[in-house]
């Protein structure tokens, strides 16, 4: 990786592109209409291509530019380049897609529920005869969690530069996954591997989002550029980068559980549906997952759990955290807060009488050091009984407090190898190169070898790594590297402190790991092996109050406790838990993506929402370090359970609406038709 953004790279006389895309998100590609173009300025489409049309990303055939049919608005159908950036937004202005709507036959109709478009891969698992339960079952608790599409924004636009060297390109581009675009260029421009070079450049905050779409980006650009023999430059407006690039997927997840005597779960049926857009090339490896953690930590005798994908022209979807735990989770806590409710129970007790008998001690010990801290009990109880009683809105102040708990999972969907390399030389400056990298495993690294090997910050050198550099073709994911790089770099130095007064300089020590398929079966289930490297044990409170005016939320608390195993800097996972509370609590209740659509006025700045520096709330952590730890790495789960705790906050102040709230992100408008009992869906 290089220590510079894509804008950064210098590259002189490379030519702009700009890329004309589909107006429309379905019907078949008739006619592109181009205006005379000055010369020097080129538009390629599919009928260029000459090697393969398609890219194949895990196992997904994805066009490099719309042929015929047309699978989602905005769509690649050309690419235009050019000396001058300017010329080309004129040209890209006057350039005309015709679209033809798609016949329908007399026996057809227009999609008009999500149900009609088609199941593109499906998960089922069960345990048991749940439905049986549920028709004797004297207490059931329905919900339907819904998740709109989001956004991540990034510190740059999504940006390729592909520059044309001798016989070979070098191709700079942020990507988790660089063999991936190396692979995916072979393919469409006809050139063997070795003559193309990825440089991954810096990632900024990223969220997996860069695991395969910056592929289909460098492939649209490093075709330009070999079919034209000069460097290209390609950077996607901020505009365009909300309409096409992938954003999470809408994922209804509905819960339906049967309660006990004893105040147990006698049986549980959960039902996912993933909207999965055009496009969504880990879609199976999602599906598996979700299904894998459906039953969080607690024991379920009887369940059955269903989980669909469905193809629909809504463009491209991704999940960028988790692999999809992060809405199972959130939903799941949020069905154990409304049965808590419901039954006006201690959310703590129940989870402990509930769960896992594997879970208890672990558990246990996380309600002990956050419960008396929040002062949980006491303000649930005394806001339970205030909201149930209030007669009015302006009957004292409108505040909730919730609850959840749950794991961090760190799953593992795809086989992965990680290599770390230190190598010190004669003038004891100590190189370190690994391609998975970020700047919190940097801030780690340089904390273990000033201590241990007594080498000054100063000489301590990161490597720029590109693709020649590479053995294997592993993606870099955070919540795998984040653990496993820290730990080879300890194996490193430990080596390298008993070598390094023996052996003469330089002196090179490298540790590899192989991520095991399969580590272990399904979480709670007999069904087919999923691999979770570790699970991060986690609780979250959140206090609430509510302006009854306006109807916004502030956040008074936040309460965080984990027990994430083995941590090398706590200070540093402290600011990284505080870092996630903010970005969950932004998710959670401030970021909406408008698209033009949304707003009056096609002319209108697609705007996407963010929370204020000056609504960060206070926030205490607490992290445990203790042998009956479940994980080895630094995920903590905030993004896990944030959401659910706020939720379950927000719906204890509503808790005499004859509605709950249930979707993500939660706005003032939709607190407000919950108290007047006219919620969206």
């Amino acid at each position: 990786m290089i220590n510079q953004f894509v804008s950064d790279v210098r590259c002189n006389n490379a030519y702009h592109a700009r890329i004309i895309r589909s107006p429309v998100s379905e019907g078949r590609l008739r006619n592109i209409q181009v205006p005379p173009l000055p010369a020097g300025y080129t538009l390629y489409t599919a009928q260029h291509l000459t090697q393969k049309k398609t890219l194949n990303i895990f196992d997904t055939l994805i066009p490099v530019f719309a042929e015929s049919d047309i699978a989602y608005t905005g769509q690649a159908v050309g690419i235009l380049i050019g000396a001058d950036d300017r010329i080309l937004r004129d040209l890209q202005k006057e350039i005309i897609v015709e679209i033809d709507p798609l016949s329908v036959d007399s026996f057809e109709t227009e999609p008009v529920s999500l149900f009609d478009y088609p199941i593109i891969t499906q998960k089922n698992c069960s345990k048991g005869n749940s439905d049986a339960v549920f028709e004797t079952a004297q207490s059931v608790t329905y919900s339907s969690f819904t998740f709109a599409p989001q956004y991540p924004l990034r510190p740059e636009p999504f940006s390729v530069l592909t520059e044309i060297r001798d016989d070979s390109i070098h191709v700079f581009v942020p990507t988790q996954n660089p063999m991936l675009i190396r692979a995916a260029l072979s393919r469409v421009t006809g050139l063997v591997e070795d003559a193309i070079v990825i440089h991954p450049t810096l990632l900024g905050q990223t969220s997996n989002e860069l695991l395969w779409y910056s592929a289909l980006l460098a492939a649209q650009c490093a075709f330009a550029a070999v079919k034209s023999g000069n460097s290209v430059r390609l950077t996607l407006l901020y505009e365009e980068s909300v309409q096409v690039v992938p954003k999470t997927p809408e994922v209804t997840i509905q819960y339906k559980s049967a309660q006990s005597d004893t105040q147990t779960i006698a049986a549980l049926n959960v039902f996912i549906i993933v909207n999965a857009g055009a496009y969504c090339p880990l879609i199976k490896h999602i599906l598996t997952q979700m299904t894998a953690v459906a039953l969080g930590l607690y024991s379920v005798p009887e369940y059955k759990i269903e989980a669909v994908a469905l193809q629909t022209p809504h463009g491209l979807t991704d999940i960028f955290e988790s692999w999809g735990e992060h809405f199972i989770i959130n939903s799941l806590e949020n069905h154990i807060n409304a049965i808590i409710q419901n039954n006006n129970a201690v959310p703590s007790e129940w989870r402990l009488n509930n769960m896992s008998t594997e879970y208890k001690p672990i558990f246990s010990d996380i309600f002990e050091s956050i419960i008396p801290k929040s002062d949980f009990l006491r303000k649930n109880a005394a806001y339970h009984l205030f909201n149930s009683v209030r007669k009015e809105n302006h009957d004292g102040k409108l505040r909730g407090i919730g609850l959840a708990a749950g794991f961090e999972y760190t799953g593992c969907p795809m086989e992965a190898e990680y290599t770390v390399e230190l190598s010190l030389e004669t003038d004891h400056t100590l190189y370190v190169k690994t391609a998975a990298i970020n700047e919190e495993i940097k801030h780690i690294a340089i904390h273990l070898i000033t201590e241990h090997l007594e080498i000054p910050e100063s000489d301590i050198v990161f490597a720029e790594v590109t693709t020649d550099d590479l053995k294997n073709n592993s993606p870099f994911i955070d919540c795998y590297i984040n653990g496993l790089i820290p730990s080879l770099i300890e194996q490193c130095i430990v080596d390298m402190q008993e070598q390094r007064f023996r052996d003469p300089l330089p002196l090179s020590i490298s540790r590899t790991y192989a991520i095991p398929q399969p580590a272990k079966t399904i979480e709670n289930t007999d069904e087919a092996p999923v691999s979770f490297l570790s699970k991060t044990p986690a609780v979250c409170i959140i206090e609430l109050e509510l302006d009854p005016v306006c109807y916004e939320a502030s956040v008074l608390g936040v309460w965080f406790s984990c027990n994430p195993g083995n941590i090398y800097l706590k200070k540093h996972a402290k600011s990284i838990i505080h870092k996630h509370i903010v970005t969950a609590l932004s998710r959670t209740a401030k970021e909406v993506f408008l698209s033009p659509a949304d707003l009056e006025g096609e002319s209108v700045r697609p705007e996407h929402r963010i929370m204020l520096p000056t609504e960060i709330p206070k926030s205490s952590v607490h992290i445990s370090q203790n042998k009956t730890a479940m994980s080895n790495n630094s995920s903590f789960g905030v993004f896990n359970l944030f959401p659910a705790a706020y939720l379950a906050a927000l719906n204890q102040i509503c808790i005499a609406a004859p509605v709950r709230l249930e979707k993500i992100p939660v706005l003032p408008q939709d607190t407000f038709g919950t108290f007047t009992g006219a919620a969206r869906i």
